[in-house]
């Protein structure tokens, strides 16, 4: 779809859901969004209108099942996307790489959002992997949040 299908198509969506109350918004967008031939450049578009467009954006891929969109958002500045995208991410199976990813620069609030979601997220291999680095590099106190995450003998062992 061209940019200004994807654009119009976002547009009319955002004019749509304006007068009307939150639950029948997330209702609308999420029955336009299943219907669109294509969701990416609308999910696009719709991120292109500040906060509440990225807010509607990943709600939108939620509802598409885009995994992808999703990974790429569960280190995001913004805690309501951020937030959305990590309690889909167990769902949706987000790959381990993508909070590895997501860990390499994030910010601490960022930061311990992740280790929260690995710790309590059904990930143990990953909290494994993680915890010597979070500890060598954010120290013990950082460590300890994916500890409920990590197996036995990995507990034992710190």
């Amino acid at each position: 779809m061209p940019r200004p299908a994807a654009q119009h198509e976002a547009e009319s969506l955002l004019h749509a859901l304006d007068p009307l109350a939150h639950p029948q918004r997330m209702r609308e967008l999420v029955a336009r969004t299943r219907r669109s031939a294509d969701p990416r450049p609308l999910l696009a578009e719709l991120e292109r209108h500040g906060a509440y467009g990225r807010r509607l954006a990943v709600v939108a891929a939620s509802a598409v099942r885009d995994t992808e969109w999703i990974a790429d958002r569960i280190a995001d500045p913004d805690p309501y996307v951020r937030g959305h995208a990590l309690r889909m991410a167990g769902t949706l199976g987000v790959p381990d790489a993508a909070f590895e990813a997501g860990l390499a620069d994030a910010p601490e609030a960022v930061r311990r959002g992740l280790l929260r979601a690995v710790a309590g997220g059904g990930r143990p291999g990953l909290a494994d992997r993680l915890v010597d680095g979070v500890r060598r590099d954010w120290g013990d106190t950082e460590a300890t949040r994916l500890l409920p995450g990590c197996t036995a003998p990995t507990v034992a062992r710190l």
